[in-house]
């Protein structure tokens, strides 16, 4: 059996194509699920805010009217969900799809279903990732009969292999298999034990398993609510889908598929105790660090050496605010400590930490306070060997302040430095430029949040003054416009705490990262205000944000989107 390989199973391609994202794709299109060309799977918490229609909380959610559904749309697994997924079915930890698939696009979160669109690369990339881990499954017997609950008997076992594929096949498609999935995985696999082994067939299923489109989509129908036209209520699958995916960032376990069966997700009590429940296991960690990485940013950054610690550092505090302390949801932009190792100590120029490993010290009068002041966060703008202040001021605005700046007009050349003929002119005398005439109108909301952040170089270290230039001394005095006046990190994290535009920010980020759409419409007003009234306040917690979020109408109904 172990000098097999996937590949050498020829005969059962023609049933492999028949289930695979490269024959189904072109047959699935958003709009044959109703599913519009929109999604928009979070929103309010409707406990909190009364949107919660005509069920209450100990009714069975029947004739439940939503008040606030939205629209949802087909959307794919990213990069890194993919990854978890294959770990968490396979006990395969290779996370080769980050290696191989095609990069999510940035926006700041990885999951916009607008910007998932199928490909070649994507489709040669899927087929091949699937035919590497069903190998290296192939050559672990242990995990493969493991993974299938019994030991076959003999190479012709159909019972177990049945067994195998309904198991795994749940989990793979967050529902339970129909009669005829399960009868045409039961004939692949059975090609697969002629060709070689028991295992053979059984890690054939797992190939073709991992490129369907059952798998690598989301389904999002639901069934149609009474009294609601076009409005349609998910079923307890696919809100088990949403929840593990928004809150874990990978597919349901078996736990929360058995509670899928039970019935157990059909009322807003429902989800937001299940919802509660998932936030206090340890997989919730890594959900909620994947969501700070890519809305501040630093989710490409390096692994090893400093970027390591870096981001080390800041999902630190991440845990900490969250999960360890439960502390206001922006108090990670005051903190007054900061968890690094002592190598990332000496790069900052702050004490090291009173043990070889990594712990927390005071940040004390180094000017520097909160997430904004971590190498993970300052790494933004970096631009021309030094760091863009226009760029820092760009991030700061569309990042914390969900202010958009329009792109420069056509023909403006941004790969240059800006400078005139005066080749000791300070930096802050050639950026004055950009803020004459028309130009200030984007340039003034950017390059004083810049400047204010000019003390510390794009790796986070701090400096006196400009590169190459001991004369230019840096002030490190910036300016919100609108906001307030600020020096270094730690006085613009605390004008974000204070700021209700901050966040109301914050809760829209949440919202983009929970519906996968950068940009929500008209039907999620409703929701998306409750959600921000609610984040509103000083003292508010993501955990309790990311419950009323998951309780909401448009986090458990969806809308028909018409043309």
């Amino acid at each position: 059996m172990m000098g097999h390989t996937i590949a050498n199973v020829q005969t059962w391609l023609w049933i492999a194509c028949s289930v695979s994202i490269t024959a189904c794709y072109s047959g699935l299109q958003a709009g044959d699920v109703d599913a519009g060309d929109a999604a928009a799977d979070a929103g309010a918490g409707t406990a909190a805010s009364g949107d919660a229609g005509d069920a209450g909380e100990g009714d069975s959610g029947d004739h439940e009217v939503p008040a606030t559904p939205s629209h949802s749309g087909l959307r794919r697994l990213s990069v890194a969900e993919y990854d978890n997924a294959v770990r968490d079915l396979l006990g395969d930890d290779a996370r080769a799809g980050a290696q191989l698939l095609p990069d999510d696009a940035l926006g700041p979160f990885d999951n916009q279903y607008d910007a998932q669109s199928p490909s070649e690369a994507l489709i040669v990339s899927a087929e091949k990732l699937a035919t590497d881990a069903a190998n290296r499954l192939l050559n672990d017997a242990a995990r493969l009969e493991s993974l299938a609950g019994c030991a076959p008997a003999g190479p012709d076992d159909d019972a177990c292999l049945r067994k195998f594929i309904e198991s795994l096949g749940r989990r793979a498609f967050r529902r339970p298999l129909t009669a005829e999935e399960i009868e045409a995985l039961a004939a692949l696999g059975a090609l697969g034990v002629e060709a070689g082994s028991w295992h053979v067939g059984a890690a054939a299923v797992v190939r073709v398993l991992l490129q369907d489109v059952n798998f690598w989509y989301r389904s999002e129908i639901g069934e149609p609510v009474d009294g609601a036209p076009g409005t349609f209520k998910l079923t307890d699958w696919e809100v088990a889908t949403r929840l593990s995916l928004l809150l874990w960032s990978t597919v349901p376990d078996d736990d929360l598929l058995d509670v899928a069966a039970a019935d157990g997700l059909s009322t807003r009590a429902d989800v937001r105790k299940q919802a509660e429940r998932m936030l206090d296991d340890p997989r919730a960690r890594e959900g909620v660090k994947r969501l700070h990485e890519l809305w501040l940013g630093y989710s490409r950054l390096g692994k090893d050496g400093l970027s390591g610690d870096m981001r080390q550092e800041s999902n630190a505090l991440v845990e900490r605010v969250v999960f360890d302390e439960a502390q206001p949801w922006l108090s990670m932009f005051t903190s007054s400590e900061t968890f690094i190792s002592p190598a990332l100590a000496e790069h900052y120029g702050l004490p090291a930490p009173d043990a070889t490993d990594p712990g927390w010290v005071e940040y004390g009068e180094s000017g520097r306070g909160g997430i904004i002041s971590h190498g993970t966060v300052l790494a933004w703008g970096a631009k021309f060997g030094d760091t863009s202040p226009t760029v820092r001021g760009k991030q700061v605005r569309e990042r914390l302040f969900c202010q958009p700046i329009p792109d420069p007009p056509p023909g403006e050349n941004v790969d240059d430095p800006p400078g005139g003929d005066n080749p000791d002119a300070c930096k802050i005398e050639n950026y004055a430029e950009y803020r004459k005439g028309g130009c200030n109108t984007c340039h003034g909301l950017m390059d004083g949040i810049g400047f204010g952040l000019e003390n510390y170089s794009a790796d986070g270290s701090w400096r006196a003054h400009d590169v190459d230039k001991p004369n230019c001394t840096i002030a490190g005095d910036g300016e919100i416009a609108g906001v307030g006046a600020f020096n270094g990190p730690a006085q613009l994290g605390e004008l974000m705490a204070e700021s209700t535009e901050a966040r109301a920010c914050a809760a829209l980020q949440l919202y983009r990262f929970a519906s996968g759409r950068r940009e929500p419409d008209e039907l999620d007003a409703a929701a998306l205000s409750a959600l921000a009234e609610q984040g509103a306040g000083e003292a508010v917690e993501l955990k309790r944000l990311l419950a009323d979020l998951a309780e909401s109408d448009a986090f458990r109904f969806r809308v028909v989107e018409h043309e």
